[in-house]
């Protein structure tokens, strides 16, 4: 009875049944209904990671998350459960997820296909794991079915958000322009919306990039996503399985939970306690989220550009503002200057308005009149111009100081001679044994990409802003040498790599490894070839960032000492077009400098770009099998550099000879590059502290000005106030009513009256201006 109860209770909390498109591992699809506890027996699940699925629940994070039968993945406009056989998106008939399926069917079928009919494996290719990439891809080996499956949907989200951060740039650039030149209210509220989609889509690509930033950190989370591995291993294993389900990731091979401290790479089984443990190899895995990190990396650091972007526009707004702010104060300090003056006139009109006698009156000469006139206004006027000669000698009325066809590739040998031949991608792809996703850094068009040196098995991929070429042990491919841009690296390439021959060795000089140094450069010991090529792209790339750096500070600082002086439009714009080409730069060197960086950090990426050595190495001795984990073997624990032994070449490791090259020389030759392109950052940083003070001092002096020609407007319309009331009582004399003074035949009366109205009104004034002083407002 307690089981019917318990089963009379399960079914009547189900829900009903949703539509999910299932795509099999040949393409082949089908749209079908599966209920919640269906699906968790179907693919293992717990309830809780299908909520992650639920589109009505847009508070989780985006995820892609390993269990024992399946992969979770959320990212963001994607969401699919990933099994051994199968791939499961949900609402299939959804306008946003119908291009998924579409892409799954097409790029898995396109995979199964190959990988009925595979092409003869290339020496070197092989250990990449990089499958058959998707129309234009290339490499001997299929990736498992979960990992072409996860590619898709990487992929796919990737390209959805950077979709959508183009058009946001193509949007926003204009938009910013045009509120540049104009702010109105429909500029301005165009602005907001873009700011207010520029968060949104960066919330987006910051969720993506974060979850295969923390993929990437933990080994355990990669090792739960080999479904097909885990499903032969628990097969082979039989009475293992006990060992093999939910403990995998948290196996004392893989130490705490999101730890790596004790993953041993080296090593496919381990005994624990009697039992066989899962311990996948995940260098194909993590070469496949490395590329779409890097993808995704480069559309954050153009989503961060444009927010840049958008700050500058704001700060050269605000400043433009405050500047026309200060414009229209001037003007008004001018009006009032003359409104006081044009009052001062009213006063003595209403003087002589006063029914008081006076000698004047009875004088029969008719030319008084136009003397009184004549006086009156030029007195005013003279008043005028120089209360204007003192604001302007005071500074108030100045302005502030304040796959496709075959692209051209220049191939340069060791001995520095060259031609130009079309090669096709995959030509390029079975000459230097790279895959599809690593050619795509080179594209020349403008790409999400940031800069990178990525060492492979045959090849080292070089992408450092204004420097694309491939490394091989023998060449260098540079692409469209007839580009202006290029032409000067393909020259440099040919003189240094044919001025390169071995001189006679030098005590202490052959241990640097310092090659043919640049002109003026010395030591007898000769790098290998790829160091050298690799030296000189190096050094191209840090000049033209250095020399963008020394143009711009050349243009920059009269610039600012100008806009300094003078606050002007003119000057205003000038200064944002400098900062804009600031932030642009200042990218590009931090991209540099944060891979030099992160290549001296991980002697892993190092050791892989010892092209020569493996070369040789391979050809020593049938080691191949294990020569394509030296990323990890050379080293020990991902990222760790600590186990790592450069003192020997080679080491034993269950009866195989590891490859571990020395790294000395190839550490200092990019120490040396770091250094340079740090102090080309520090310039630039130190360019940007420049601009960051200029505007503090100018928004300072702006502000200042404001307040000075505040005080003026506020003296002015207390003088105003005060030569009002010397009109109230003026007018007061003229009332024709019947007053005893108007009758005395004593003149000086007048010059009384008149006396006491002006000094009363100076009193007035002086009084004001003490209490204000007393205050602080003149302070």
């Amino acid at each position: 009875m307690a089981t019917a109860a318990r089963r009379r209770h399960a079914g009547g909390g189900g829900a009903a049944a949703a539509e999910w498109a299932s795509v099999s591992t040949t393409g082949a699809w089908r749209v079908e209904p599966i209920g919640k506890h269906q699906l968790m027996r179907r693919t293992g699940l717990p309830a809780r990671d299908l909520r992650a699925l639920d589109p009505a629940l847009t508070s989780y994070p985006s995820s892609v998350v390993g269990r024992d039968r399946a992969v979770v993945v959320n990212l963001e406009r994607v969401r699919a459960v990933i099994t051994a056989s199968e791939v499961l998106v949900p609402g299939p008939r959804d306008p946003a997820a119908v291009p998924l399926v579409s892409e799954l069917r097409a790029r898995l079928a396109a995979t199964s296909a190959a990988a009925a009919s595979p092409a003869p494996p290339q020496a070197g290719a092989g250990k990449d794991g990089g499958g058959v990439s998707p129309p234009g891809g290339g490499g001997g080996k299929v990736l498992p079915f979960e990992f072409r499956a996860l590619e898709v949907c990487l992929q796919y989200a990737c390209k959805s958000l950077e979709h959508e951060a183009s058009m946001l740039e193509k949007e926003a650039y204009p938009a910013l322009d045009a509120l540049t030149s104009k702010v109105s209210t429909l500029n301005l509220e165009h602005v907001r919306q873009i700011k207010s989609r520029l968060v949104a889509i960066s919330g987006g690509v910051h969720k993506v990039r974060d979850e295969l930033e923390h993929l990437l950190d933990d080994d355990a989370d990669m090792a739960a996503m080999h479904l097909s591995e885990k499903a032969a291993f628990q097969a082979a294993g039989g009475d293992h399985s006990s060992r093999f389900g939910d403990d995998v990731a948290e196996e004392p091979a893989v130490g705490d939970d999101g730890a790596r401290d004790g993953y041993d790479g080296e090593s496919d089984e381990q005994e624990d306690e009697g039992s066989i443990v899962f311990m996948p190899k995940i260098d194909e895995l993590e070469n496949l989220l490395e590329a779409y990190f890097v993808q995704i990396d480069g559309t954050l650091s153009k989503l961060s550009t444009l927010r840049e972007y958008v700050e500058d526009t704001e700060d050269y707004i605000n400043i433009m503002l405050d500047d026309k702010q200060n414009q229209l104060l001037q003007m008004g300090v001018v009006l009032s200057t003359a409104t006081l003056m044009i009052t001062g006139a009213i006063v003595v009109t209403a003087v002589f308005g006063m029914n008081i006698r006076f000698a004047l009156y009875d004088n029969p000469d008719t030319n008084i009149f136009w003397e009184a006139n004549g006086g009156m206004v030029g007195g005013a006027t003279a008043l005028f111009v120089v209360a204007m000669l003192y604001l302007w000698n005071k500074g108030i009325l100045r302005h502030a100081g304040a796959g496709a066809a075959s692209a051209e590739w220049a191939a340069v040998s060791t001995t520095g001679a060259w031609r130009v031949e079309p090669i096709g991608k995959h030509q390029l792809m079975r000459r230097t044994g790279l895959r599809a996703r690593d050619l795509r850094v080179l594209d020349p068009a403008p790409s999400p990409y940031p800069s990178s040196v990525v060492g492979r098995d045959r090849a080292v991929v070089v992408n450092l802003e204004r420097v694309r070429a491939v490394i091989t042990a023998s060449e260098v491919l540079v692409p469209g040498p007839r580009d202006p841009a290029v032409a000067p690296l393909v020259s440099e390439l040919r003189a240094r790599l044919s001025a390169a021959s071995p001189a006679p060795p030098q005590d202490e000089a052959g241990k640097d490894g310092g090659g043919v140094s640049p002109p003026g450069g010395g030591g007898g010991k000769v790098l290998p070839f790829e160091f050298r090529a690799l030296e000189v792209c190096l050094e191209h790339a840090c000049k033209s960032l250095e020399h963008e750096a020394s143009m711009l500070e050349k243009e920059a600082y009269p610039a600012l000492d100008a806009l300094t002086s003078t606050v002007s439009t003119l000057n205003l714009e000038r200064v944002r077009q400098i900062k804009s080409r600031l932030v642009a730069i200042s990218g590009g060197v931090h991209k540099v400098r944060d891979e030099l960086e992160h290549l001296l950090d991980d002697d892993a990426d190092m050791a892989a770009m010892h092209l020569s050595e493996k070369a040789a190495f391979l050809a020593a001795g049938d080691h191949y099998s294990r020569f394509g984990d030296v990323a990890e073997e050379a080293v020990g624990d991902d990222g760790e550099r600590d186990g790592y032994d450069d003192e020997s070449d080679e080491q034993e490791d269950q009866g195989s000879i590891v490859f571990l090259p020395k790294i000395d020389e190839l550490e200092k030759l990019l120490e040396a590059y770091f250094v340079q392109i740090d102090g080309t950052l520090n310039k630039l940083s130190t360019l940007r502290e420049y601009v960051e003070d200029t505007e503090d001092y100018i928004n300072t002096t702006l502000d200042d000005k404001q307040n000075q020609l505040l005080q003026m407007g506020v003296v002015l319309s207390t003088a105003t106030l005060t030569i009002t009331a010397a009109i109230v009582v003026t007018g007061v004399l003229a009332m024709n009513i019947h007053f005893a003074l108007y009758k005395t035949t004593n003149t000086n009366i007048f010059w009384e009256a008149t006396g006491g109205t002006v000094g009363g009104a100076a009193t007035l004034f002086i009084v004001a201006m003490l209490y204000f002083r007393k205050k602080g407002i003149f302070r």
